[in-house]
C-alpha cells in the first residue's frame, strides 16, 4: 500500500482503495511496443506472401534426369556374372535374343529374376524358377502357360 504524508500533519494516511499508482505511464510504453511488434510481424508476413505469389516458377530451375549412355553388351565380351536391371545376379547370359526378364515373387517375398531368351522353351524356364522356389504342379502349369503367352507375344514384335 502506498503511504501518503501530508506536509502539515505528521500522520500517515493510506491511499484510498490500496491500489498501485499507474499514472507514471510505464505500462503504456510496454503496450505501445507490443502493438508495434505485432504490426511489424504482420507486415513481414504480408511481404513474404506477396513475394511468394508473384513467383510462379520454382526458385531454381529443375534439371531433368540426366540420360546416361549404356553401351550394349556383346555376347561373350562381358564379365562372367553380370547384374540384371533389378540388381540381383541370376545366371550368365545365354546365347540368343533377350525377350524379357521374368521376376517371380514367392509367398515369402523373395524375388527370383530370370532372363528369358527367344529360343527358350517355357518348360525350361519353369524348371529354372522351380530350382529356386517351391512350386506345386498347378503353379508350374499356370506359370508355363503364362510364359508361353509372353514369349509368343514378344516373338511377334521382334
Amino acid at each position: 500500500m502506498d503511504v501518503l504524508r501530508e506536509e502539515g500533519v505528521h500522520e500517515l494516511k493510506y491511499k484510498p482503495g490500496g491500489r498501485l499508482d499507474m499514472s507514471h505511464g510505464f505500462l503504456h510504453h510496454i503496450r505501445r511496443n507490443q502493438i508495434a511488434d505485432d504490426y511489424d510481424k504482420e507486415v513481414k508476413q504480408a511481404k513474404e506472401l506477396q513475394r511468394r505469389r508473384h513467383t510462379t516458377t520454382p526458385r531454381r530451375p529443375r534439371r531433368p534426369d540426366m540420360q546416361v549412355y549404356h553401351p550394349r553388351r556383346r555376347p561373350g565380351a562381358g564379365a562372367d556374372a553380370e547384374e540384371n536391371e533389378s540388381g540381383s545376379s541370376t545366371e550368365t547370359d545365354a546365347s540368343g535374343t533377350e525377350l524379357f526378364w521374368l521376376e517371380y515373387e514367392a509367398d515369402s517375398g523373395t524375388i527370383t529374376s530370370i532372363l528369358v531368351h527367344k529360343e527358350d522353351k517355357p518348360e525350361k524356364v519353369v524348371e529354372r524358377v522351380a530350382e529356386k522356389n517351391i512350386l506345386d504342379a498347378a503353379m508350374r502349369a499356370a506359370l508355363k502357360v503364362r510364359i508361353r503367352k509372353e514369349i509368343d507375344k514378344r516373338r511377334d514384335k521382334r
